[in-house]
């Protein structure tokens, strides 16, 4: 009897006890029905609230503004598409012109080490330019050609020979001069065709193309100011590749970027202009662009007055891709790809930077002899 009396008070406390149990949930969910249904009450208050302070038809007036803005945005993108066209068409036919008034026009340029052309105040430019041909160049008649106006190209520098400008209006004269400028080779004489800066930046760069076509004479290839032709037709224009993209921010950790090793050369300074080359050996062709974006990427180089490169790439095919750009250093960017050919150094990237001074002095032939000094130091660093 005691057994049972004890298992049956024990039920009655287990149910008095879930009993109370259920009575306490029982209470917790009307609590959180409560403050639910207060929290839905503040809701609509808020949202009664905002729309009387908001109109809330403008929302869809403004979607509809932004769509038109959208489309207004895609017509003028379309007109500037249309304008660069235009302007690209109009810069062409404006070099065509200054090409044709400088069509006459031939530049002496002189060796400063002799006194061949040697600058004297008070001089006679077409003496001194007959005086060349005839001694010089060993020009037929010389004397007896007809220059229109001779004068010497930019400010005058103390110890610096100024190269002269001279117009024969005469063709057949001007072509005997062009015919007989072969005698100046092996020599710092150098004598040229004038043409806008632009046409000579592309004609630099079709010349590496025409002296590969060349060899083959069933291509019959010639080079006509800027053009090239072969077989009689007109090639595409070369064009002078854009200046890279320059990145003006430096990451912390300039090795985590890529794993492309730079041969750098020293500093050359003179006269205001500091000179520097970066060298990096490309394993493929589309390795390029990341490449020079890299070397941008250096302190100093993106803020560089010029920034130079050129590049001869060869794919697995055996065909040869050749670049360069001199960025208005006018000539820098051949002669940095003509020192790499000479050099056989195939599948390179060499950047080569111009720093100039506001006070800076022109120094003439010595860029070329700085850019090949910083240029040969930086490959032999890789």
């Amino acid at each position: 009897m005691d057994n049972i009396l004890c298992l049956y008070c024990l039920n009655m406390a287990s149910d008095r006890e879930l009993r109370r149990k259920d009575e306490d949930w029982k209470e917790s969910i009307k609590s959180i029905k409560k403050n639910t249904e207060e929290t839905v009450a503040r809701l609509d208050t808020i949202e009664s609230k905002l729309c009387t302070y908001v109109d809330v038809s403008k929302f869809s007036d403004l979607s509809d503004r932004v769509n038109a803005l959208e489309s207004t945005v895609s017509l003028l993108c379309a007109k500037l598409e249309r304008n660069d066209i235009q302007i690209g068409r109009l810069t062409r036919e404006q070099t065509e012109l200054k090409a044709h008034s400088m069509k006459s026009n031939i530049i002496f340029t002189f060796d400063p080490t002799t006194q061949n052309g040697k600058e004297i105040p008070g001089e006679n430019c077409i003496s001194v330019v007959k005086t060349f041909m005839a001694t010089v160049m060993n020009v037929p008649n010389a004397n007896s050609l007809y220059i229109s106006v001779a004068h010497r190209l930019g400010s005058r520098i103390h110890g610096y020979t100024r190269a002269i400008l001279a117009k024969f209006p005469n063709a057949a004269e001007l072509q005997t001069v062009l015919k007989h400028s072969n005698r100046l080779r092996n020599t710092r004489h150098f004598v040229q065709r004038q043409m806008p800066p632009d046409m000579t930046e592309r004609k630099n760069f079709a010349l590496v193309e025409y002296k590969i076509k060349r060899d083959d004479a069933s291509n019959n290839a010639r080079l006509v100011n800027d053009r090239l032709y072969l077989k009689g037709k007109l090639q595409t224009q070369f064009q002078a590749p854009r200046p890279p993209t320059i990145t003006k921010t430096l990451p912390e950790d300039l090795e985590n970027v890529t794993n492309y090793d730079i041969g750098m050369s020293d500093y050359i300074t003179d006269k205001g202009s500091i000179f520097r080359s970066y060298a990096i050996k490309l394993e493929t062709q589309r390795q390029l662009n990341d490449a020079l974006n890299y070397v941008t990427m250096i302190p100093g180089v993106s803020s560089a007055t010029h920034l130079i490169y050129s590049y001869p790439l060869k794919n697995d095919l055996g065909v040869t891709f050749e670049n360069f750009h001199s960025d208005g250093d006018h000539g820098l960017g051949l002669e940095s790809l003509k020192l790499l050919r000479s050099r056989d150094a195939m599948n390179f990237l060499v950047v080569t930077t111009r720093t100039c001074s506001p006070d800076f002095l022109h120094l003439g032939k010595k860029r070329f002899e700085y850019l090949r000094d910083t240029v040969i130091q930086a490959i032999d660093n890789i």
